[in-house]
Parts: structure tokens; sequence; C-alpha cells
């Protein structure tokens, strides 16, 4: 469990330095990619009773739910893949030209990940939390539970107030940068906004996953 969770963490991060040229550049942002693929070829290759039991068992509520949000999620991820290898200029340079669009739908699939990647949090964190509160606290944490649900609400509040301070949803909508405002530019400020919108979103799939429980 230790060195999945070393893995998802610096899986996470390295999406995250990803969203934005301004910390990494072209080359690092193309490096970063790379290394992002490799993690999550790792991720994939330890998950991989996932796939082989898709075809067995009973397909619930949940199951549905939570094959949807991981089939997205895929589709996702191969997209940003291939439309970026298709003009990268550096580490694996093609030297081909592409339209605009496969740029915008690479930038797009880009944003729209960060949902996406909150949902898949969210939907297995019932199975993720247990075992994070053990391996960060050990066997005999005794924080009270309202006190997690607070520091949720929190990440939640500040993940919508990052949502809008960013403009996620017209940057999904391709609104040109000139009309959007000009969010703070500091790496370690950037980095906690964009976990909180991971965080608000990992609480709404662990809430619809409880939903759906109970919708059986």
């Amino acid at each position: 469990m230790n060195k999945r969770m070393v893995l998802d963490t610096v899986m996470l991060f390295v999406f995250l330095l990803l969203l934005d040229l301004r910390w990494v550049h072209v080359p690092g942002h193309e490096t970063l990619a790379i290394l992002f693929t490799i993690l999550v070829i790792i991720h994939t290759i330890w998950n991989r009773s996932w796939y082989a039991a898709l075809s067995r068992g009973r397909w619930n509520r949940q199951r549905k739910l939570m094959t949807a949000i991981d089939g997205v999620l895929i589709l996702l991820f191969l997209t940003i893949m291939v439309s970026g290898l298709s003009f990268s200029q550096f580490v694996l340079p093609f030297g081909m030209r592409q339209p605009l669009w496969v740029h915008r739908l690479h930038r797009v699939a880009g944003f729209i990940m960060i949902f996406v990647m909150g949902l898949h949090l969210g939907i297995h964190w019932q199975f993720l939390w247990p075992r994070m509160k053990r391996a960060i606290f050990g066997k005999s944490s005794r924080v009270p539970s309202w006190v997690w649900k607070g520091a949720a609400l929190l990440i939640a509040a500040f993940g919508v107030y990052s949502s809008f301070l960013y403009n996620l949803g017209s940057r999904i909508l391709l609104v040109p940068a000139s009309q959007l405002q000009r969010p703070p530019v500091t790496l370690g400020f950037f980095l906690l906004a964009h976990l909180s919108i991971i965080g608000l979103y990992t609480a709404i799939g662990y809430y619809a996953m409880k939903w759906a429980a109970k919708r059986r």
C-alpha cells in the first residue's frame, strides 16, 4: 500500500505541474508528460486485476458508476497522450504540424481531467481513506470524525473558490485568455488551489457512490 500511495502522490503532483507551462515551459512539460505516462502505466499494471474483473460479477449502480468514471479517465488520458505526442517539439520531435483543434483538444482534455481525477479518487475513497490514515497516523488514530468532515468541507469550499479563480469553466469553453482574470502565479498557491479542486470532486464522487449504494 505504501508504494502505491507514493506512486499515486507523485503522479498527482506531476499532473498538476503539467497544467501550466509557466512553471516548466515546453521542454519541461514534455519531459514531465513522459514521466506521467510511465507512472500511469505502472499504476495500470499494479491495478490490472480491475480489468480482469470487468467480465465477472454483478453490475449494480455502484459498479456502473465506477466503471463509467474510470473509463472516461482512461479516455481522457489517451486523448491527451496521443494529441500531445502528435505535436511534440523536444522530447519526441516528430515535426508534425497539427491543426488548431488538436492543440485545443489536448488542452481542454487536460482541464477536464482535473475534475474526473477527483471523481476517480472519490469513488474509491472508502477503500483509500482507511489505508491512508493507517499509513500516515498508524493504527491508533484518535482524531474525531467531525474534524475530518470539517476539513473536507473547508477543502471543498476552497475548491469552489479556486475553480472560479482559475477560470476552469471558461478555459474548458476556450474563452480567450485576454478576457480572463490573471490568477496568482506562485507555484505553492497554484498547487494548493488545484489540489482543493480535486478534493472538491473527490467529495462529489464519494457521495455519488453512497447515493448509488442506496438506490440498488
